[in-house]
């Protein structure tokens, strides 16, 4: 079994990665009503309550519904255990959505972190975000992102967001959130509910292996924060709700105010050329044989 690059994030906020001051964040979320091929400017413009991800929308490179209870392709050529971080075999009858909790006509987004009686009008918007369900994953391609945004082939970003059930999720809601980063050729790093979780590869497949933090639930922690330095040789993310096998009734996974922002320095390096004494080189090496 082989370790991935499981600090390459931390190397890069050592190094001083911040995001430019004063630049507009790219939603994600207001990607759903976009074509490929659109410029941001344009994405930036446009903002439809209740979209719904597809793959022909700019930056949407995979979008999955259900079926999480074994491996799935995250992206072209790169396939990850979604079962090691508790996926199951759930079919969720809508697609990720713009600013509502899971389908088109369903609750706005809301993240304040407490269970919330329904407003006066639940289907308006309340935050951005993407909504999903439980057993969802939806990747997006930063090359996509940086030509639309006349950015440099290795332009680093910082990606944020406040994740987890929905403040108005009812009883029995128990997701985890995921969040991975991938190269061309296989998964850097991945957080589950905001922690860094060890990632490895073993025959072709990644998963998680490391020890990971609990559910999210409706009864007690639901909602966590995410902040977290792409590298420049990233060339995907991946957004996923996990639902932990015991059903998605009120798995309302939302991932409010989802977004990328533009590194302070247009072209960043790859992290093995960052600060390699803050943590050490040996721990660096890309996908070690164990």
């Amino acid at each position: 079994m082989s370790k991935s690059i499981g600090v390459a994030a931390l190397v890069a906020l050592a190094a001083g990665s911040t995001a430019v001051a004063g630049s507009n964040s790219i939603k994600l979320s207001n990607l759903f009503d976009d074509a490929k091929g659109s410029s941001l400017a344009i994405a930036a413009a446009s903002d439809a309550l209740g979209a719904g991800a597809s793959v022909n929308d700019l930056g949407v490179a995979v979008r999955t519904v259900g079926g999480l209870g074994g491996n799935s392709l995250i992206a072209p050529g790169i396939t990850f255990a979604t079962a090691s971080g508790g996926g199951a075999n759930s079919a969720p009858s809508t697609v990720p959505v713009n600013d509502r909790v899971s389908a088109p006509t369903a609750m706005g987004i809301s993240v304040d972190g407490a269970q919330l009686a329904l407003p006066p009008n639940p289907s308006g918007k309340i935050t951005d975000g993407i909504g999903m369900w439980g057993d969802q994953l939806l990747s997006f391609s930063l090359d996509e992102l940086r030509t639309a945004g006349n950015f440099g082939a290795n332009q680093g970003f910082q990606f944020t967001a406040r994740a987890g059930l929905n403040d108005f999720a009812g009883p029995g809601g128990s997701v985890k959130v995921a969040f991975l980063v991938s190269d061309a050729s296989g998964v850097l790093f991945g957080l589950i509910n905001g922690v860094q979780v060890d990632v490895s590869e073993s025959g072709g497949i990644f998963g998680f292996t490391g020890a990971q933090p609990g559910a999210l639930t409706s009864a007690g922690n639901r909602l966590v924060n995410f902040d977290v330095f792409v590298p420049g040789e990233a060339k995907f993310i991946t957004l996923l709700s996990l639902s932990q096998g015991d059903g998605i009734a009120e798995d309302h996974t939302v991932w409010g105010n989802a977004s990328v922002t533009p590194a302070e320095r247009g072209d960043i390096p790859a992290p093995g050329t960052l600060a390699l004494g803050v943590i050490g080189a040996a721990a660096l090496g890309r996908r070690r044989r164990a």
